[in-house]
């Protein structure tokens, strides 16, 4: 293979084959468009990040509580949460609130993220995850309220179905054993392989089917150097 014939193979006699070579094309490109499959929602990472929005809640609450700092102090705290990175305008509205507003905001962040979370989220669709928690948000809310409770949830919801290997494997490996061969078909007197082509694995397979190759390697195996001189030596007497 990859050596430049120097004159033309004729096919001695009809020949139909199965070829090993297409077929595996074709069983590469079935199982090619399989589509990924990702595991069902992982209902403990949905109580995981329920949970830590619950602890930032009750921090945040504690916060607006804290008569012993001033409140610049207490929105610095608030800005400073770690992985928030909470907005100058939402630390205000979080401050600003009474504390019955406050406990919608409390009641339905936590309500969002559940919701949100009981979807499958996959990684490449959690920017498409986090935009659709405002869907769930109360109407009843006031546009500050409906600001800190997006604002967390967007930071709270998290992938949670991930890519299943094993199971994705198992279907592409269904779908290319359910691949019919391939045959070919090669007419007496048909060039196999024309003067100054390039020779490559799918000519070698014609030939070892005609009986031109005198060797036993395996087509697949990507005959050498060697084994092709030989066989064309013998073409030519």
């Amino acid at each position: 293979e990859g050596d430049v014939a120097p004159r033309d193979v004729l096919a001695p006699r009809d020949q139909k084959f199965e070829s090993s070579i297409l077929t595996a094309q074709v069983q590469a490109l079935t199982a090619s468009r399989v589509e990924s499959i990702h595991t069902a929602p992982d209902a403990n990472i949905e109580r995981q990040q329920v949970g830590r929005a619950q602890e930032i809640l009750a921090y945040m609450d504690a916060v607006r509580h804290d008569d012993y700092t001033t409140l610049p102090e207490r929105a610095e705290e608030l800005a400073a949460i770690p992985g928030l990175g909470l907005p100058s305008s939402v630390v205000v509205e979080v401050l600003s609130l009474d504390e019955g507003a406050w406990q919608e905001v409390v009641t339905e962040t936590t309500y969002v993220i559940a919701q949100v979370m009981r979807e499958s989220i996959k990684e490449e669709e959690l920017v498409d995850a986090r935009r659709r928690a405002s869907s769930f948000i109360s109407r009843h809310l006031s546009p500050g309220q409906t600001e800190i409770v997006a604002e967390l949830a967007r930071n709270l919801i998290v992938p949670n179905s991930t890519y299943d290997a094993r199971a994705t494997e198992a279907e592409r490996e269904k779908a290319r054993s359910q691949v019919e061969p391939t045959m070919r078909i090669v007419k007496k007197g048909e060039v196999i392989i024309q003067k100054g082509h390039l020779v490559d694995a799918l000519d070698l397979e014609a030939l070892a089917a005609l009986g031109l190759q005198k060797t036993n390697v395996s087509v697949a195996s990507h005959c050498s150097y060697v084994i092709f001189a030989a066989f064309i030596v013998s073409l030519l007497g």
